[in-house]
Order: C-alpha cells, then sequence, then structure tokens
C-alpha cells in the first residue's frame, strides 16, 4: 500500500500545480480505489501532457525558452567555430536573461500559487534546470544535424564562466547560487505583493 501511494504521489506531479490544487485530491482518491494497470497508467500519463499543454507550470515553460535559447547558441558556436572572444557578448545577454527568466518564473508562480518560498524555488530551479539540459540537448541536436562538427569545451560548460578563469568556483557560486536565488525570491516577492493586491481590491471598491 506504501508503494501504491508513492506511485500515485508520482504520477499526481506530473500534472502542472494549478491542475493538481483543483483535482488532484479527487484524482489520487479514485487512483487509490483502483487498480494501477498499465491501461490505468497510460490514461493518467496521457491527460497529464495533455494538461501541461492546455496549462503548464511557469517553471517549465521557463525551462523550455532558457534550454531553446542556449542549445540555439552552442550549435551555433559549434557549426560556425567561435571564439572564446566572440562568444563574451553572449555571455553577458545570456545572463540577464537568466536572471531575467528567475525573476518572471517567481512572480508567475507566487500569483498562481501564493507561495513565497515555492515561487523561490521553481524560479530558481528552472535557471539550474536548464543549465544541466542545454549542453546535453546541444549534443544530441548537433550529433543529428551536423555530426562532424564538436562543440568547443568552453562552450560545452555551463557558459557562466571560460574554462581558464581563475576563481571559477567562486564566480559560479556567487553568481549563479546567489544572484539566481536572489533574483526568483525578488521576483517571488513582487508576485505576493500583487496576489494580495488583487485579493484586497475588492474590499477597497466596496
Amino acid at each position: 500500500m506504501y508503494l501504491r501511494k508513492i506511485l500515485v504521489w508520482q504520477l499526481l506531479r506530473l500534472y502542472p500545480a494549478m491542475w493538481r490544487k483543483e483535482y488532484g485530491e479527487e484524482m489520487r482518491s479514485m487512483l487509490l480505489s483502483q487498480p494501477l494497470t498499465a491501461s490505468v497508467i497510460g490514461d493518467v500519463f496521457l491527460n497529464a501532457i495533455r494538461q501541461n499543454l492546455r496549462r503548464p507550470d511557469p517553471w517549465r515553460i521557463a525551462v523550455l525558452i532558457l534550454v531553446s535559447w542556449r542549445v540555439f547558441w552552442i550549435v551555433w558556436a559549434s557549426v560556425f567555430q567561435l571564439s572564446p572572444e566572440a562568444w563574451g557578448p553572449f555571455l553577458q545577454v545570456d545572463s540577464g536573461l537568466f536572471l531575467l527568466v528567475a525573476f518572471c518564473t517567481g512572480c508567475w508562480n507566487v500569483i498562481n500559487e501564493g507561495e513565497i518560498g515555492r515561487g523561490t524555488v521553481a524560479g530558481y530551479w528552472s535557471a539550474l534546470l536548464a543549465v544541466n539540459l542545454a549542453p546535453i540537448t546541444a549534443s544530441l541536436l548537433l550529433l543529428a544535424l551536423a555530426p562532424n562538427k564538436t562543440i568547443p569545451s568552453w562552450a560545452s560548460e555551463t557558459t557562466d564562466h571560460f574554462d581558464n578563469h581563475p576563481t571559477s568556483f567562486r564566480y559560479d557560486f556567487v553568481h549563479f547560487l546567489l544572484a539566481r536565488m536572489l533574483a526568483a525570491w525578488s521576483g517571488a516577492l513582487l508576485g505576493h505583493l500583487i496576489r494580495k493586491r488583487r485579493a484586497t481590491a475588492p474590499l477597497n471598491r466596496a
């Protein structure tokens, strides 16, 4: 029974947060009251895909945007064999985009769900996941489109620093962990203020 509850919980996690908030408990009770056959699990999985296409969680949209952005430029650098110097302007724009998306994701998440902590984690997690998925996705795409090309070593990293950066660990920690976490937290606070203002607006009009 314990394993069954874990499986049901994992299946429900496939759905967007807003959907789980409205229908999660009903779906949980239904799944626990019947045998979890392959057909049932398949139906739940396919419905989860449909729901994510209809109203995806903010962090999933953020990951898609950031991964698409980085994959494009990593593949571009690989195909045209850009130099590290030519890669410099991309790094500056890339850093700003990741901060902006982390901020917007935190804000959007809190407006929808109302939890500052969850919004902060969602904003930061979207950036962290994109950093790890982008090089893998770029490698697979390059293998399919231009197998004779290789990703430059300095572009296959997280693209937050060059390999020869003298303080790469400290730079990564401050820039990635603190800066993006702070951006996500700031966005979450703004989302909290917007949500609070919306809640009190009818009272003010009355």
